[in-house]
């Protein structure tokens, strides 16, 4: 979980959060959980030792990290449904990136504002 990892580990996780064909709710949720868990577990390693922290605010922090990111995605993509319907090739890639890359860029925030 150190930042030497990060490359190696979440770049696969946010490609397929980013470009995934047709995504479904489902699947999103379940990438999304997956990049938070990652991300959780790399501020865990990175964290500052000399503060302490409680196995409650650790888990308080992973949880609302989780819900929010599982949120976001999930919420635009159930928003933006009929738009993505309508769009075919690249636009619908396009349009599926962009919804991807917001959900998880403002995700990623919460997760470092929930565990930190």
């Amino acid at each position: 979980m150190r930042l030497s990892g990060f490359l190696i580990f979440n770049v696969p996780i946010a490609t397929l959060v980013i470009f995934a064909p047709n995504q479904t709710l489902l699947f999103t949720g379940a990438l999304q959980w997956l990049n938070q868990t990652y991300n959780a577990g790399m501020n865990y390693g990175n964290r500052n030792a000399s503060t302490p922290y409680t196995t409650n605010e650790l888990a308080s922090g992973y949880l609302a990290a989780c819900a929010v990111s599982i949120g976001i995605a999930m919420g635009s993509r159930y928003f933006f449904a009929n738009f993505l319907k309508k769009q075919k090739g690249q636009k619908q890639i396009l349009a599926n990136a962009v919804i991807g890359y917001f959900s998880a860029a403002i995700a990623g925030v919460a997760n470092l504002a929930c565990m930190r």
